[in-house]
């Protein structure tokens, strides 16, 4: 992983993962890139490793803490500063199948941010064992994590200085 404490430029951010703790040996990198404070933020996700001739659909997520001292159980719970009902909240990524074990998406995420007080930088990124309900699911569990399952991999959004290319 690359971190650094400040950017040469202050108008860009740019966040770099590229290890990833994990039970399936997955690797891969996902990129964050925002273009000054009231910027979109972009997210390019590219991860391999999941099972070849697996099509189950994975919740990937945004949470807390970028605490990886335990594993993925320390990351906390979804990133969801504003406390609204899931799936509507910044840490809500989506859900993704592989194509032959391999993860590639690019995305535009306006509710999350790199700048200001609720920034996702420090925080981390977790792949599920199974796909989100979006909240549609009878029990409580439902509304706060989609029923995902156990947390495959794991990472911590940090800063880098190289500049990715989306």
């Amino acid at each position: 992983m690359l971190t650094c404490p400040t950017l040469q430029k202050k108008e860009h951010v740019y966040s770099l993962v590229q290890k990833m703790i994990c039970l399936y040996k997955i690797v891969g990198q996902v990129l964050f890139k925002q273009i000054f404070p009231n910027g979109t933020l972009e997210v390019k996700i590219n991860l391999r490793g999941l099972p070849a001739d697996d099509q189950q659909a994975r919740a990937i997520h945004i949470h807390q803490y970028g605490d990886l001292s335990q594993g993925c159980v320390t990351a906390g719970a979804h990133y969801n500063p504003q406390a609204v009902d899931h799936p509507g909240h910044p840490g809500d990524l989506g859900n993704f199948v592989s194509e032959q074990g391999v993860i590639r998406k690019f995305m535009r995420l306006p509710e999350a941010k790199l700048f200001g007080g609720h920034s996702v930088l420090g925080r981390a990124v977790v792949v599920y064992e199974k796909e989100d309900d979006l909240g549609l699911g009878s029990d409580e569990e439902s509304k706060l994590s989609g029923n995902t399952g156990e947390r495959i991999a794991c990472c911590v959004i940090a800063q880098s200085l190289y500049m990715p290319q989306l």
